[in-house]
């Protein structure tokens, strides 16, 4: 006799995952394994729904967020000691692109991200909420994220 590997409610629960993902790009909403990836790790949080919840259910999501966030920071340092494997034992060597490289590259992102927001309203409304963003981050991270990095990376 054949095993039942939860038939029905198996396939009702990748198809929720699978609609949870929907508007992520390429295989992240429609290949199993990375949408459920993307879900978890997309935890954008409404404040008015943050402040109503119970103490407990936030401190459940903030743990499950800080152990994301620690799983990421493993990840970085797996891909630095890569890149140290690379620059060491293979020979590699390490260049940052020229800043009018990467400004030409910031360019036509910006141009194509303009194009694609002139479609549609949704399109417009995201790059509208993306340049409000960038706007608003710009001035703390000149004054916060960059000298941080800049002081760390002297020791």
């Amino acid at each position: 006799m054949p095993r039942v590997r939860r038939g029905p409610k198996r396939a009702q629960k990748r198809k929720r995952l699978l609609k949870q993902a929907k508007g992520f790009r390429g295989g992240r909403s429609k290949l199993f394994k990375t949408a459920k990836e993307s879900v978890h790790r997309a935890l954008v949080i409404n404040r008015s729904k943050w402040d109503s919840l119970p103490s407990h259910l936030k401190a459940i999501i903030s743990t499950a967020a800080s152990w994301l966030n620690y799983q990421d920071n493993i990840r970085m340092v797996d891909a630095a000691e890569a890149l140290e494997t690379l620059v060491k034992e293979h020979g590699i060597q390490l260049k940052q692109f020229p800043d009018s490289v990467l400004k030409e590259l910031a360019r036509i992102s910006y141009e194509i991200m303009r194009e694609r927001a002139s479609q549609d309203k949704l399109s417009q409304a995201v790059f509208e909420s993306i340049m409000e963003f960038k706007q608003k981050i710009s001035a703390w991270a000149k004054v916060s994220l960059q000298p941080f990095l800049e002081a760390r990376s002297s020791l």
